[in-house]
């Protein structure tokens, strides 16, 4: 589910722009971007605002940043003829390096870079779960289910 539903809501946005006619071959970049900006609001604002807040104001802004990142081809598109496929993949490449260097560079937790690169978000304002903790979930038993060889 973790992995899942933004996986649907991006499928959900693909096929709104194919019934446009219009190839978007860019959503794996607008939810790199919309995720990068949701988790610099989470970890900004985590400790000042209350956790409802932050997770509003997370989806909305995240929303916003991968329409905006869309605009970008689609601009190219309308006003100087450019091929939506290739300004979206390319598009899709800037997002990726745009992540990678600010998940191992700014936005790292100066306290956590000599155990790993976590992203220092407050538990509270992380959306919480929509399904209940089972064996089978992430959030279920501390020992995993391994197959009997």
């Amino acid at each position: 589910m973790v992995k899942a539903v933004p996986l649907l809501l991006v499928g959900l946005g693909i096929v709104i722009a194919f019934r446009a006619n219009v190839i978007n071959i860019g959503a794996e970049g607008q939810l790199i971007v919309g995720a990068l900006i949701t988790t610099y609001l989470a970890v900004e604002l985590g400790d000042t605002w209350p956790n409802y807040l932050v997770i509003t104001l997370g989806i909305i802004a995240g929303t916003l940043m991968g329409a905006l990142w869309a605009g970008i081809p689609g601009y190219l598109k309308a006003y100087l003829n450019v091929n939506e496929i290739l300004s979206t993949i390319m598009m899709n490449q800037i997002a990726i390096q745009i992540g990678y260097f600010l998940l191992r560079g700014p936005m790292i937790d100066p306290k956590e870079v000599e155990a790993g690169t976590n992203i220092p978000i407050r538990l509270g304002c992380r959306a919480p779960p929509i399904y209940p903790a089972s064996p089978m979930s992430p959030a279920g038993s501390a020992s995993p289910i391994r197959p009997r060889i």
